[in-house]
C-alpha cells in the first residue's frame, strides 16, 4: 500500500508542476534618469494685456525617478512611484526675456500591458505637486533680475507611457521610456495663470527584479 501511494504521488507530480501559473506574482524597482519637456504656460496678462507678441521656447527640464511595479501574470501589472522633475520653459519679445523653472513631484498609477520581456505600454493617472517657489529670471533691454512667485497648484491628469527594454545581468533589465503627462485641470482662468501640464518626458534607467 505505501508503495502505491509512493507511486501516485510520483504520478500526480507533474500534473500538479503544469496546474501552477506559468507566471508568479512579481515586483521590481525602477530606477531613472528624466529629461523633461514642459509645455510653455504663458500668463494671459502679457499676451492681452500688453498687446505683445510673445515667442515660447520649450526648455529641456531634468529629473530623477523610482518607481515600483507589481506583475500578478505575464501581461498585465501596476505601477506607481515619484517623479521629481525641474520643468522648465522660457517665453519672450525683442523687448523682454522671461525663464521660468520650478521642482514638481509627480504620482503616477499606471496599468501595464507587457508585449513579452522586452516592451510594455502603461496608462492611468497621476497627481502633481510643487515643490518649493516658482524661479523666474526676468530681462529687459541689459538689466536682469530674479525673483520668486507663490505658485501651490495641485494638478490631476492622465499619463501614457511606452517602454523598451533589454535584459543586461539576472534580474537587471535597462529601459528607455517615452512618457507623456496631460493635466485635467485648466489653470488658465486662476490668478496665477498657468496652464495645465502639457509634457514630454524621456526615462532611462534600470529595472530591478526584487
Amino acid at each position: 500500500m505505501k508503495n502505491s501511494l509512493f507511486r501516485n504521488i510520483a504520478l500526480m507530480a507533474p500534473l500538479a508542476a503544469l496546474a501552477q501559473p506559468a507566471f508568479a506574482a512579481q515586483t521590481s524597482l525602477s530606477l531613472a534618469a528624466i529629461g523633461n519637456v514642459a509645455d510653455a504656460r504663458v500668463p494671459e496678462q502679457v499676451n492681452q494685456g500688453s498687446g505683445v507678441t510673445v515667442d515660447t521656447d520649450n526648455r529641456l527640464g531634468w529629473g530623477i525617478g523610482a518607481l515600483v511595479s507589481t506583475q500578478g501574470s505575464t501581461l498585465i501589472g501596476l505601477e506607481t512611484g515619484a517623479l521629481l522633475i525641474n520643468r522648465s520653459f522660457q517665453y519672450g519679445s525683442d523687448s523682454f526675456n522671461f525663464t521660468q523653472s520650478q521642482l514638481n513631484l509627480q504620482i503616477p498609477l499606471l496599468a501595464r500591458v507587457n508585449f513579452g520581456q522586452m516592451f510594455s505600454l502603461g496608462a492611468g493617472p497621476f497627481i502633481s505637486m510643487p515643490v518649493g517657489p516658482v524661479n523666474n529670471r526676468f530681462t529687459v533691454g541689459s538689466s536682469s533680475a530674479n525673483f520668486n512667485v507663490d505658485h501651490d497648484i495641485t494638478e490631476l491628469g492622465v499619463q501614457a507611457a511606452a517602454s523598451f527594454g533589454l535584459p543586461v545581468a539576472a534580474n537587471t533589465t535597462a529601459f528607455i521610456e517615452a512618457r507623456y503627462t496631460y493635466g485635467l485641470k485648466d489653470l488658465t482662468n486662476n490668478t496665477k495663470n498657468y496652464a495645465n501640464t502639457n509634457d514630454l518626458s524621456t526615462l532611462v534607467g534600470v529595472r530591478i527584479t526584487l
